[in-house]
């Protein structure tokens, strides 16, 4: 299977918006998963940003919304006490997801390699992420990639999430 690994474009919001939906409505638990709007969407390919989205034969699988926070509030970097002048450097691999029919064929793991490999190009040094500590899945994943769990909290309207980091 050849699946292309490329930047999300404008045409592709629906899309995209269309698997969140999909994920969140199969996912074992509610609270594992939040899905974001089209306008989140269209900020991350725009400004805010990248998506990543992997496709094959012609069909997006899934996506990576890659988030650059800079020095707002919701920078993963505050919650572990990173010093501020480092807050430029954090990448937040804020949402991904991949189509229940595509899952087990090691696509966010390729999502996320690519990632690394621009926000690494781009000067970036802090990849953060958040997860369900019931998400194994998504956990090992991140895990597998070298993320390490350094705190766990109550984000996202109280939900419990680990937050992950990976220093590259």
């Amino acid at each position: 299977m050849n699946i292309v690994i490329d930047k999300a474009q404008d045409q592709d919001v629906e899309r995209i918006a269309q698997i969140m939906n999909t994920v969140k409505e199969a996912i074992q638990d509610p609270e594992w998963f939040c899905a974001d709007n089209q306008e989140f969407i269209t900020r991350h390919i725009h400004e805010s940003g990248f998506i990543l989205k992997g496709v094959y034969d012609h069909e997006i699988m899934g996506f990576l919304i890659v988030r650059i926070p800079k020095y707002e509030k919701d920078n993963l970097g505050y919650d572990i006490g990173l010093d501020h002048s480092k807050l430029s450097q954090v990448a937040h691999m804020e949402s991904v997801a991949t189509l229940p029919s595509s899952r087990g064929k090691g696509l966010q793991k390729l999502l996320m390699m690519e990632a690394e490999t621009i926000l690494r190009k781009d000067g970036f040094t802090y990849l953060m992420a958040t997860v369900h500590p019931g998400n194994v899945y998504s956990l090992n994943n991140f895990t597998g990639l070298g993320y390490e769990i350094v705190k766990t909290m109550k984000k996202y309207d109280g939900k419990e999430r680990h937050i992950l980091l990976k220093i590259i």
